[in-house]
This record gives structure tokens, sequence and C-alpha cells, in this order.
């Protein structure tokens, strides 16, 4: 069926426009299945999603097994200043918060919180891992025999508190099993692409955010991973993640810490890797102008 319409154009002109009103399905199943019912059957049906995680362990850049990885913070002076070395004392703490380990030194933790993206206002929470603060062999004064000279297995005391960095040693439990290895490794979904379309290995990319929580005060510190302390707020901006990158090889899951990610001319980088495959990152309390 074919109907028209008329459009006037003048006092006494008109055109005629014919629209067809024909609708054959016939010999059309084929399409109507293909390009109807099947993308109707997806809308409708909720995708298989695998939420199945994997361990992933830390390599250094030239793909050598990392024995520690450290986390510096670096917290701001009364003039706005960041402290090279801070300790406890410098956020409140007193000797026998550490001597006795009362709760408010061991409810004190950094928490790393990991992103899929870098832009702030686009981003997506994908894990978190939280580290509470502990004495290690680093930090104790050993106890030394009189008579031998030698230390006293389990002796000593804490180093004071005004010596005493905030710091958190990440060791690696196949080569120091008695260490402390929580957040030394990142779990992952495993279904990630890893390859190309080619079968070459690529990176995923995860930007991690930090923030220092002191029980002693109450307060919870933003961090970055620069040390200026004349960042514009555009600026900051940038310099808020530290980007990991995840991988899968023949030897199985592995991530680095991107020594070179954002930045810029005469800045130094907040990753430092040792020839003992000690792995440092440098955090620092947010400061802007």
């Amino acid at each position: 069926m074919c109907a028209k319409f008329k459009l006037r154009i003048g006092d006494t002109q008109f055109v005629k426009i014919p629209i067809s009103l024909d609708m054959n399905t016939i010999d059309q199943a084929e399409v109507v299945n293909r390009d109807f019912v099947t993308n109707e059957v997806e809308k409708a049906i909720n995708p298989i999603i695998d939420y199945e995680k994997t361990r992933f362990t830390p390599i250094t850049s030239i793909g050598k097994s990392v024995k520690d990885l450290t986390i510096n913070i670096h917290l701001l002076d009364a003039n706005g200043d960041p402290i090279t070395n801070t300790t406890y004392a410098d956020v409140g703490f007193v000797d026998d918060d550490i001597k006795y380990n009362k709760n408010r030194f061991l409810n004190t933790f950094i928490r790393l919180n990991f992103y899929d993206y870098s832009a702030t206002t686009n981003q997506n929470l994908v894990s978190q891992i939280t580290i509470f603060s502990r004495v290690t062999e680093n930090e104790i004064n050993p106890l030394i025999d009189g008579e031998t000279g030698i230390p006293v297995v389990g002796g000593g005391l804490p180093i004071p508190v005004n010596e005493f960095p905030i710091r958190y040693i990440l060791n690696n439990p196949i080569i120091s099993p008695k260490g402390f290895a929580e957040g030394f490794y990142i779990y992952h979904y495993k279904n990630d692409a890893f390859t190309d379309e080619n079968g070459e290995p690529i990176y995923k990319e995860l930007y991690m955010r930090a923030e220092f929580n002191n029980a002693a005060t109450g307060t919870s510190t933003k961090l970055m991973a620069s040390n200026r302390s004349d960042l514009s707020i555009n600026e900051l901006v940038s310099k808020l993640h530290t980007r990991y990158l995840l991988t899968r090889d023949s030897t199985g899951y592995h991530y680095t810490i991107d020594t070179e990610y954002n930045i810029g001319s005469g800045e130094v980088t907040n990753i430092t890797e040792n020839s003992g495959n000690d792995v440092t990152i440098d955090l620092y309390q947010i400061k802007v102008i």
C-alpha cells in the first residue's frame, strides 16, 4: 500500500510525496533471529564475569624478584616542608606507645587504594591493602650479654620514638619466612587481558593512592608521589598516584612499580631500586599552593 501526502508550496501548487506503508516479512526469519532475537537475549541475560583473583609477585624493572619492599612516609613540619626522616615522635607518639605496643600504635596504619584509572573524576576503586604499624628487628636495640658480648636472642628494647621512622617494610616470605609479608603481594583478577591480539605481553595498569591513618590523633593524612611543596591544584592531580604494572609470563603473574611515571623535568622519582633487589616507595603529605 502506498499513501500520498501533499505539501502546499503556494496558493495553488502542491507537491505529492508517496510513502510506502507495506511491511514484508517474507524470508526475513534469518535476519530477525540474527539481528533481533540474539541481541535481545544477550540484553536479558546477565553476562558471566569471572571474579577469580590470583597473586601477583613484585619484580624489579629488570625482572628480578624483589627481596624487601619498603614504604617511607614523609609528613610536613610546622613550616609546611616535608620531613626527610619522619618519626612517630613527629606525629604525637611517646616511647611507651612503642615499648608496650599500645593500641594507639598498633592501630595506626597506611592504606593503599588501587584504582583502574589515573583521573580522579573517572576512576573505580579496584582493591585496598591495609598495613598496620609494628616493631621489626630493624627498630630493636639488641640486649648484649655482658660476659660474652653476644646479643641475647629475643632480647632488647625498641629504639627511642624520636628515632623510630614511619616506614613499612614488607618482606618476601620465600626469602624471609619470619618477616612481615602483608602487602607484599597484590591480588587481582586473573582473567584480565595480559596479551594483545598477537600474543605479545601487555601491562594492566593500576594507580595507587595512599593515606596514613594516625590512631594517636585520630587523623587521616592523604599522601602523594612527589616531594614538591609548591604544587598547584592542576599539578597535584598528576602527582597523586604511584603506578603499578601487572603482567603475566611463562613463570607466573608479576607486577612492577613504574619508576618513570609522571616525572617532570628536574624532578626525582619516588621509586628506588638498589642492587640488592630491594624497592623503596617514598610517599609525601599533600601540600598545594
